[in-house]
């Protein structure tokens, strides 16, 4: 339990910090490490003054503001997995993925 206490007072003071510098403009995204999660698991309040539910936190998820739009298109930060065990299997699905981010 000792370390679990610690734990949440490293993310507590994380949060704090986060917090004071993103008042005066930097923009947070959570990686998604479960950073916040935990954080909210602690007990703290992160949801955005308008929350209509317990999920509205106002800091968003990196996968929320960043790759939202790449991944409604179909791409994303993988790799493809050749079930053939071909490696020209593979090398195709990366010529195809550069063919359409090149066409986008």
């Amino acid at each position: 339990m000792m370390f679990l206490s610690i734990g949440y007072d490293s993310l507590n003071r994380q949060i704090a910090a986060i917090d004071k510098i993103a008042a005066k403009g930097m923009y947070f995204w959570d990686y998604g490490n479960a950073f916040l999660l935990e954080y909210h698991r602690d007990g703290a309040n992160l949801l955005r003054e308008d929350a209509q539910d317990d999920k509205s936190i106002r800091y968003s998820s990196y996968m929320q503001d960043i790759m939202g739009e790449i991944f409604s298109t179909g791409l994303g930060p993988f790799r493809w997995v050749g079930v053939s065990g071909k490696p020209g299997d593979l090398r195709l699905t990366d010529q195809t993925a550069f063919k359409t981010i090149d066409e986008l």
